[in-house]
């Protein structure tokens, strides 16, 4: 899925988009957002090892302008606007 979604990625203009990366995991999906262009991105996940993972493969990755914490969506400021929201559903069966 996360292939899919970085393939997908690739067709949409992220120049100078803030972005908002739900249960981020490693990060790639910001990652690749802000290689892409995009002006932003904050990204969480509720994993602690998730977050300290996206957080160093940002800094890898030279990109700054991606902020990670650990929490959930409810912990977004409410008032905050995104131009572009990614998320990835796993369903385990």
């Amino acid at each position: 899925t996360t292939h899919m979604m970085m393939q997908h990625q690739l067709g949409i203009d992220h120049a100078g988009k803030t972005v908002l990366d739900v249960g981020s995991g490693t990060g790639i999906l910001a990652i690749l957002a802000v290689k892409l262009g995009a002006a932003g991105a904050l990204a969480f996940d509720i994993e602690e090892w998730a977050v300290e993972n996206a957080r160093e493969n940002a800094d890898l990755n030279n990109c700054p302008a991606i902020r990670v914490f650990q929490g959930t969506i409810a912990d977004v400021a409410p008032d905050s606007r995104y131009d572009l929201m990614l998320a990835l559903s796993l369903i385990h069966i």
